[in-house]
């Protein structure tokens, strides 16, 4: 007999709920299977996990940082910590060590977990140090009383997002928040016909966080691990999903790798499949406008479903997704145009960290390409005088940790999140909220702008366009003034104002030792020295000397786009 998943009120009971019911099932696994632990086994080794940690002194309150690749053992080592009654702080391992040293004490970390090939990047910090290979194996501890201990409104996670400072700041969720983004995410698609997931992402990232890692401890998946983002092309041919979710710039490369596949085809089959493509793409145009499809384009997409792009589907992983996403960043209409032709209806979503990745999302058969979709359930949704799109639900964070006046800044009185993205109503008075955009007359939002100058690069890193532009500065009194690019783009680069007569042989080595303060998607890849300076009160700089950052970027397009051109 099957046992119905319960309605969970913590991360930990949810965990326990899903073990009882499914003991035997594969949890979590490498890709070669050389680790694989079911969901009894799983909850064993955290048991022994927790009772190592509890023996190191972490108890109910405290924060442990993980500075881990993605695998299992991260998963348990994250889940012990919960069971303790303590908040999970997971960090980005491309972090270079004084981001760390930074994020572990503003978070009040009391230990830090890593792994051996990672522990040179807690080197400035001053708290101890745990090497997930030297073994986290302890007293085991009853995990149905410690679930039965933690308090819903208590904090179980510590997402560490960029702002518009120079800083990051921690994004505190509780376990009512991460469960109440659950059911959000529960009412916009059949999560309950989902089997198998790659968990892919940084677990620092609040979409893994959420939607692969908290979403599995509901549900029961069996959940693939891929240490380095950068294989996720191979694994996904390897472990076929039911749910992949992913940036635009992973749909952009598997775009690519078709096309570069089909491309070395003779010129009678290539020529075939193009034809097969833009006529799947035509009939996705007409299925969008409403209009109906000629029965003779209908029979001929069916032809080349069977012939070329079911196989597709199977060479890219895809065969079997019951649900393809893509948000964190805009995405460029002929890449959805592209999936949806060859049978992927992939989907766009857009959330915050801040609203515990609770926020809008396209439905399936709900066809709008360009467009986020409708509100998730849960959240209430209006707009600021100026248009500001606000979000008030269980879902929203608690605040920022350790900052209260960033806090009262982000969540008014009335606990309206102020997302810092602008949205207008459609003709019937009802948002649909996503990030800055339009809505037209059936509520869909379209996105245009963003109110945050929050960098969002095409991989969908949020980048603090402020710290990086300080740390080059910072690296040589001959920079004068700096403005990094890369929004929507596939890297950073920079536009440079230097000092009255400094010289340029000099920047080289500056930039390599700013680069080496910043993590690896902030560093600045290609650079352009302008031959002019910047006033204040004149086009580029406010008489406070702040950037006027759309003026620079209007007026210097050219030398940005040759920038990406040498690519």
């Amino acid at each position: 007999m099957t046992i119905a998943p319960s309605t969970p009120t913590t991360v930990a009971s949810a965990f326990l709920d899903t073990v009882a019911r499914i003991p035997d099932r594969v949890a979590v696994r490498t890709l070669d299977g050389d680790v694989s632990y079911t969901w009894a086994e799983f909850a064993e080794r955290v048991a022994r996990a927790a009772g190592a940690l509890r023996a190191q002194g972490v108890g109910r309150g405290d924060t442990v940082a993980l500075l881990l690749t993605n695998r299992p053992e991260l998963w348990v080592a994250d889940l012990a910590i919960t069971m303790l009654g303590a908040t999970t702080c997971p960090l980005y391992v491309t972090l270079p060590p004084n981001d760390v040293e930074y994020v572990v004490a503003d978070a009040g970390a009391r230990l830090i977990v890593t792994e051996r090939a990672l522990v040179a990047g807690t080197r400035d910090t001053q708290v101890p140090v745990v090497v997930i290979e030297d073994g986290l194996s302890g007293e085991p501890i009853d995990l149905q009383a410690a679930a039965a201990a933690i308090d819903p409104a208590s904090i179980t996670t510590l997402i560490y997002t960029s702002g518009t400072t120079a800083r990051p700041k921690g994004v505190e969720l509780t376990h009512a928040s991460v469960v109440a983004s659950l059911a959000g995410w529960g009412t916009s698609n059949d999560y309950d016909s989902i089997v198998r997931i790659i968990s892919w992402l940084p677990t620092a990232h609040v979409m893994d966080r959420v939607l692969h890692y908290s979403m599995a401890l509901l549900k029961g998946y069996e959940t693939t691990t891929c240490p380095d983002p950068r294989e996720i092309a191979r694994y996904l041919a390897a472990v076929h999903p039911h749910l992949f979710i992913a940036v635009p710039r992973v749909w952009e490369k598997l775009k690519a790798g078709v096309e570069a596949a089909l491309a070395a085809q003779p010129a009678e089959r290539r020529h075939a499949a193009e034809a097969a493509i833009a006529a799947g793409a035509q009939r996705v145009r007409l299925l969008e406008a409403g209009q109906p499809v000629p029965p003779e384009l209908e029979a001929g997409v069916a032809r080349a479903d069977a012939a070329l792009f079911a196989g597709l589907r199977e060479r890219l992983g895809l065969d079997e997704v019951t649900m393809a996403g893509t948000g964190a960043a805009p995405i460029a209409r002929d890449v959805l145009e592209f999936f949806h032709a060859i049978g992927v209806e992939l989907l766009q979503g857009y959330a915050l960290s801040e609203s515990g990745c609770l926020g809008a999302v396209g439905r399936p058969g709900d066809m709008r390409l360009g467009s986020v979709g409708h509100v998730h359930d849960g959240l209430e949704v209006r707009l600021a005088h100026d248009g500001e799109i606000l979000f008030r639900g269980a879902s929203v964070m608690a605040g920022y940790h350790g900052n209260p006046e960033a806090t009262r800044e982000a969540i008014d009185a009335d606990g309206w999140l102020h997302t810092g993205d602008l949205g207008t109503l459609d003709a019937d008075g009802t948002l649909h909220s996503g990030d800055i955009g339009t809505f037209d007359d059936e509520g869909y939002l379209s996105i245009v702008d963003r109110k945050k100058e929050l960098i969002i690069t095409a991989g969908g890193k949020n980048i603090s366009p402020a710290r990086v532009e300080s740390e080059l500065k910072a690296a040589s009194p001959l920079i004068a003034h700096a403005c990094a690019v890369g929004d929507r783009r596939p890297y950073l680069t920079a536009l440079l104002v230097l000092e009255p007569g400094a010289d340029p042989v000099a920047i080289p080595s500056a930039i390599d030792a700013a680069n080496r303060r910043l993590a690896r998607v902030e560093q600045i890849k290609r650079y352009t020295i302008l031959d002019e300076q910047w006033v204040p009160g004149g086009p580029e700089l406010t008489p406070t000397q702040k950037l006027k950052r759309r003026s620079v970027l209007t007026r210097h397009a050219a030398e940005i786009d040759a920038m990406y051109a040498a690519a």
